[in-house]
């Protein structure tokens, strides 16, 4: 028994309430060199770092649903994948050597800081939130769609191990709902190592220039949220961003930095570094939703990325 406030906290009862994996990520992220506290408002903090850790879990599974060996890229090539892939992969690596230095030195809290935090803000906030688009709405057998649900896999693979020590209950629940024949034939995740990781995944360049590419993203995010609060705009792909940058590795990026920032339109001009927010010209895609031009001229109001998916899946 713990005691907070004087008051007693049953952990048999927190286990019925919570489950168990909330107690043992309240041990894990506990600093055992000071005094340890544990009372309601301790356990509500810690139900918070578990729900966006399963929901990560929960994403890669929906958007790993029908995955198969058939499907996937080669990861041993990191150079021919999208960037934004590339990235992850070089994080996987980086944050690999982070949790095998942490359980190393018994540092069990730095270890479950970095994984929520990677759940958090690289996944959730950043990866996911960009690439949902080509998930939902790219052809399936396209390259760069293969390519994301290939990393997706690895994150999942990685995920589930390095948080089985902690989480066990949930890892081993995630586990269970894996797609069939992609990954290892083990009945339990506890009966499974920690997941490879290439050295040739490290990549330091590309991590810095998209440290770049994220700020930039950011201040995009922050400028479009006022047009939204006054109404101005419904949501961020009705904002077209005009960026001036002396940054040629920006520059080059083109109209792939719009689905960086979630935006339909962006124009990316080489100057002193400044950028407004203008109304993206078009109409709404009624598949994507993004507003473009070109969907004006579409009978059924698509764009023609959507036009060239829906007409391929008719044909087959």
């Amino acid at each position: 028994m713990s005691k907070s406030l004087g008051n007693v906290v049953d952990p048999l009862k927190v286990m019925e309430q919570s489950g168990a994996d909330i107690l043992r990520l309240w041990t894990m992220t506990s600093d055992y060199a000071e005094d340890i506290r544990i009372g309601q408002d301790t356990l509500k903090n810690t139900a918070d770092l578990y729900r966006r850790i399963r929901n990560t879990l929960r994403f890669l599974l929906g958007a790993l649903d029908g995955y198969s060996k058939a499907e996937a890229v080669d990861l041993t090539k990191p150079e021919k994948l999208p960037e934004l892939e590339q990235l992850v992969l070089h994080q996987l690596f980086e944050i690999d050597q982070k949790i095998r230095g942490y359980i190393q030195n018994y540092e069990y809290g730095k270890m479950a800081k970095e994984l929520h935090e990677f759940c958090n803000q690289n996944l959730s906030a950043f990866y996911f939130d960009i690439r949902k688009d080509r998930l939902y709405c790219d052809d399936p057998t396209s390259f760069e769609r293969r390519a994301t649900r290939t990393v997706m896999a690895q994150v999942f693979d990685c995920l589930v191990t390095w948080l089985a020590p902690i989480l066990s209950f949930t890892t081993e629940e995630a586990w269970s709902h894996r797609p069939a024949g992609v990954f290892e034939d083990a009945d339990s995740v506890h009966l499974r190592e920690f997941s490879k990781v290439f050295e040739q995944w490290k990549n330091e360049d590309l991590k810095n220039k998209w440290n770049e590419i994220s700020v930039i993203r950011k201040e995009v995010l922050e400028s479009i949220e006022p047009l939204r609060a006054s109404k101005e705009l419904g949501s961020s792909l009705e904002a077209k961003p005009i960026i001036s940058t002396p940054l040629d590795s920006i520059i080059s990026m083109g109209q792939e930095l719009a689905d960086i920032c979630i935006t339909s339109q962006i124009d990316i001009q080489k100057g002193e570094e400044e950028f407004s927010i203008v109304k993206a010209k078009g109409e709404k895609c009624v598949r994507c939703w993004k507003v473009l031009p070109e969907v004006a001229e579409h009978p059924d109001h698509i764009c023609q990325r959507c036009d060239s998916v829906v007409n391929k899946k008719q044909a087959a």
